[in-house]
């Protein structure tokens, strides 16, 4: 039987509206008593449908689960254990989301459920019952076995579930730091006292978490049976809750679960051991940094604490004896020791930027986890590569070669790759930034600081190159080289790519990823790919050297259709002293043609001249490279075009009688940029020859000279790079006129 049929959804809807409230601003009580109405509500609604319809008494009962804890919504089971076997009817089982059970399932020659204890612990913590006390008086053996099996069903479901953890659609009830993990960590600290005499201090702060927990389930119920907090739920669930935003909303569920999953795992890794006493913090920064396994959670509570009061003053806490331990321990082990610093918000006091990535919510539906999460499960995966437990193909050679200090280059980059998150501008390069004034509090080597500055600053470089690009072009190669790649940094880079793919979601890393990058590694990595060296270097020697400025400016792309350079250097060798127009047309491909144009002496309207006569010739313009030195032109075109060769090159000699055609229009949609020296223009469309025919002819009627210029195209969009001659600028006011920036 469905319970919408028996429990009044437009009251429960009122309800739970009637509730609504700055979730942030509440305090523990405030939140207890909205979700003890909601639940009795529920509850109330089960009494009358069950009376009714069964002539069951859930007040003979012992209220178990959710509704025993007054956390109940309205999707909740109904577990009910009977004191009296015989009036258990089998086909009250039947019914849909009720659970009725007697106590002979807790006799200890049956067997022994741990979730069913666990509840009825629970149980006996909220209500004053001596019948179930006295019958639940739990032998040390039945303790021990259930708090065996509450741990084994902890670690479990942390590795089943580490993946969901921090996601973008959190599962409140199964993900680290979930309600199941909150119930079963309260259940350790009801039998600490129960059974050991020992009173936690974790104990009030985990009931205030799973109220709150619990409250953001019960609105969520309103909308749907889940208890994952999908995305078309989420601002519903902000406005309810007076966020400003779902980022803040899902930041603070984040911040609860954080919270949430550390204590827990506090209480089982230190079960039977927390310390009576608190730590005295002048004591702990006077100490060397020396924990065992229960008193270092026990420490990180605390100085976790301290920090939350502001209790710690950041130099003090940095020039101190404990700092300089910790300092020494994350030489030898960085993953440990990190995840300790994290815990206890140390990272947070070392420097904010920790505190404002933490629980910072990334939607774009690539990163599943939270900056912060992000940032851990980087530091992780490092561990992993570095233990060969990370599986990166054929990667997997670039290992034996690492030396301590790119061990050390990765772990700092993973730490510091996307602190600049969450503030204005490229947070590449505002993490580089962070790197220089904060990565000393780690380690005092310049070189390594130098190397995590550039990793952090490039860490994108390489996997927008080999999934955004064509690797085929060579100018996607000469772009990269511009980046000061050496082979040390080409490796470590690739590395880091990697990790951070596999770091940012589950199915990141797939075998195609891996594939195109390693195409990439293997072509920056051989000399023979390594184009722009190769040509520089050939073009710079011999009696036909040419001069460096032109050198920098040739499109080594165009310059791969020559059968050699020496026939390229010795084309531009002969261009003669006087002005004299010359073209060199070449077949390179079916229906693909490379003509030259060289000439000495440029002129403003020169280029322009030069592109509306091959435009006029009817050739489909594919690339340009135009060049001056020295008041030399040496412009490079690949066209397209059915005609044969021998009919071609006799259409260049028209070129001295063409009466070029003023008329023209110039991009409309164009943007431009400067960039070291040269501007870039970016604009779209199908056809090259009216953006340069537009371009040229606006450049030239004001009497800007072009030095070079370079033609590449993504897709439909075009990017013209070119340097005007030195001294020559287009004056703002042109600009605002007639180019869109």
């Amino acid at each position: 039987m469905a319970k919408s049929e028996f429990i009044d959804l437009n009251q429960f809807e009122a309800l739970v509206s009637e509730h609504s409230g700055a979730l942030k601003e509440l305090s523990p009580s405030q939140v207890k008593y909205r979700v003890k109405k909601i639940s009795d509500f529920c509850k109330d609604s089960w009494r009358r449908y069950l009376l009714d319809e069964l002539d069951l008494d859930i007040d003979d009962h012992c209220v178990l689960g959710s509704f025993g804890r007054s956390e109940g919504s309205l999707f909740s089971d109904l577990d009910l254990l009977s004191l009296k076997p015989d009036e258990v009817d089998p086909n009250w089982q039947t019914i849909k989301a009720l659970r009725l059970r007697s106590v002979d399932e807790l006799k200890e020659d049956g067997p022994v459920d741990p979730f069913y204890l666990a509840s009825i612990i629970h149980y006996m913590n909220s209500v004053e019952d001596t019948k179930i006390k006295a019958f639940i008086q739990l032998s040390e053996e039945a303790t021990e076995a259930l708090i065996e099996s509450l741990q084994k069903d902890h670690s479990g479901r942390l590795e089943r579930f580490d993946n969901i953890s921090n996601y973008l659609e959190p599962n409140l009830k199964y993900q680290p730091g979930g309600i199941r993990d909150l119930d079963q960590a309260l259940c350790l600290c009801y039998l600490a006292k129960q059974v050991y005499g020992i009173d936690t201090p974790f104990l009030v702060p985990l009931e205030d978490l799973k109220k709150r927990m619990s409250f953001i389930r019960q609105v969520l119920h309103s909308k749907v049976s889940s208890d994952v907090l999908i995305a078309a739920h989420q601002e519903y669930l902000a406005d309810y809750f007076c966020f400003a935003d779902i980022r803040s909303f899902m930041s603070y569920v984040s911040a609860l679960c954080e919270e949430s999953a550390f204590l827990c795992r506090m209480c089982f890794a230190s079960f039977e051991d927390w310390p009576c006493e608190d730590l005295v913090l002048s004591e702990v920064l006077n100490s060397d940094y020396t924990p065992q396994m229960g008193s270092d959670y026990w420490l990180r509570y605390q100085i976790r604490d301290w920090i939350s009061r502001a209790l710690i003053d950041q130099e003090d806490f940095l020039s101190s004896r404990f700092f300089a331990s910790l300092q020494e321990r994350i030489k030898k082990n960085m993953v440990d020791e990190i995840n300790f610093l994290f815990d206890s918000r140390i990272l947070d006091l070392i420097n904010e930027d920790f505190s404002r990535v933490r629980n910072l919510v990334q939607h774009d539906q690539y990163h599943r986890y939270t900056v912060g999460g992000h940032t851990l499960t980087c530091l992780r995966k490092t561990s992993d590569l570095f233990h060969e437990k990370l599986r990166i193909g054929a990667f997997q050679e670039l290992l034996p070669k690492l030396r301590a200090s790119d061990r050390a280059i990765l772990y700092y980059t993973a730490l510091y790759h996307d602190l600049g998150k969450g503030l204005e501008g490229d947070h590449s390069q505002i993490g580089q930034w962070i790197v220089e004034k904060n990565i000393s509090h780690f380690t005092k080597s310049l070189k390594v600081k130098e190397e995590v500055k550039w990793m952090v600053k490039n860490h994108l470089l390489f996997s927008k190159a080999a999934f955004r690009t064509n690797l085929e072009e060579n100018s996607i190669f000469k772009r990269l080289q511009q980046e000061d790649l050496s082979p040390r940094r080409i490796r470590n880079l690739f590395l880091f790519t990697v990790i951070d793919i596999a770091s940012s979601n589950p199915d990141a890393l797939s075998a195609w990823k891996l594939d195109l990058l390693f195409q990439l590694y293997l072509k920056l990595s051989d000399p023979q790919y390594r184009i722009e060296e190769k040509y520089r270097f050939q073009l710079s020697q011999g009696d036909l050297a040419l001069d460096n400025d032109l050198i920098d400016s040739l499109d080594f792309d165009l310059c791969a259709y020559f059968e050699n350079l020496e026939s390229l250097k010795a084309e531009i060798a002969s261009i003669n002293e006087k002005a004299e127009d010359r073209f060199l047309v070449d077949e390179v491909g079916k229906n693909q043609f490379l003509i030259r144009y060289s000439r000495s002496g440029d002129s403003p309207l020169l280029l322009f001249r030069v592109i509306s006569f091959l435009n006029s010739l009817g050739f489909v313009i594919l690339k340009v490279n135009a060049n001056t030195w020295n008041n030399q032109v040496y412009d490079i075109f690949l066209v397209s075009d059915d005609r044969k060769l021998g009919p071609i090159k006799n259409l260049m000699k028209q070129f001295s009688s063409f009466k070029e055609d003023y008329q023209f229009s110039y991009p409309k949609q164009s943007k431009w940029n400067q960039l070291q020296g040269s501007w870039i223009v970016r604009t779209e469309g199908n056809r090259l020859a009216p953006l340069l025919l537009g371009l040229t002819g606006e450049l030239s009627v004001n009497q800007l000279n072009i030095e070079w210029i370079n033609i590449y195209r993504w897709g439909r969009q075009f990017e013209v790079v070119l340097a005007l001659s030195k001294n020559m600028e287009p004056k703002k006011e042109w600009l605002d006129k007639t180019w869109s920036f």
